[in-house]
């Protein structure tokens, strides 16, 4: 009987939590999703989302808005209809829409960093550097030059810059750009330190 008393008991306790969870589940579609992007400069002015008329249950929003750290691995030399790096315009993208639709900034609440090595590491070279090698300026410079004043922080793997011919130095790189010395081990770490690693 204590037996059949206690299961009972204990299913009720799985179904309540079960249910509990369910109704403050983090991921759960509509809540408090924003209903207006902004897209003015003065942050005031914006267009209505597609969150009302039933929108709302079928939206997910995010979850985390406190301590988010992001990392984007730029490997690859894949640019964007702008000319600029994929991943840089991924990166001015994200920090919009982070900005406009939930008003997290770059700073205590929003982190991000770029790590550059393989074929994405040449976006990150001076207008001189680049000139030399590929006959014009840097398509990518005034994006990371952007992107830095808005808080991003650049790295530059310098395994990549030794397997050049002849090897990059520090004085090839945008003014700013710090450096790893490796930048798939960079990765590693700052993804077991609690950074998520994104490769877009």
């Amino acid at each position: 009987m204590k037996s059949k008393l206690l299961l009972v008991l204990l299913a009720g306790m799985i179904s309540t939590t079960a249910a509990f969870a369910d109704d403050y589940n983090p991921y759960k579609k509509g809540g408090d999703c924003p209903t207006t992007y902004l897209y003015g400069a003065d942050g005031t002015s914006g267009i209505e989302l597609e969150f009302g008329g039933g929108s709302s249950a079928i939206t997910t929003c995010i979850a985390k808005k406190k301590d988010i750290r992001i990392v984007l691995n730029m490997s690859s030399g894949v640019t964007g209809g702008n000319g600029v790096n994929q991943v840089l315009n991924n990166a001015d993208n994200m920090l919009l829409n982070y900005s406009n639709i939930w008003g997290i900034n770059e700073g205590k609440d929003l982190q991000f960093k770029i790590v550059a090595h393989f074929q994405g590491a040449r976006f990150l070279l001076n207008n001189t550097k680049y000139n030399a090698l590929y006959g014009t300026n840097n398509p990518s410079g005034a994006k990371v030059a952007d992107l830095m004043t808005r808080g991003v922080h650049f790295y530059m793997c310098q395994t990549t810059m030794r397997n050049q011919n002849p090897k990059w130095q520090k004085a090839d790189l945008i003014p700013g750009v710090e450096m790893v010395p490796a930048g798939v081990i960079a990765l590693v770490d700052f993804s077991s330190t609690g950074w998520t690693v994104i490769t877009p």
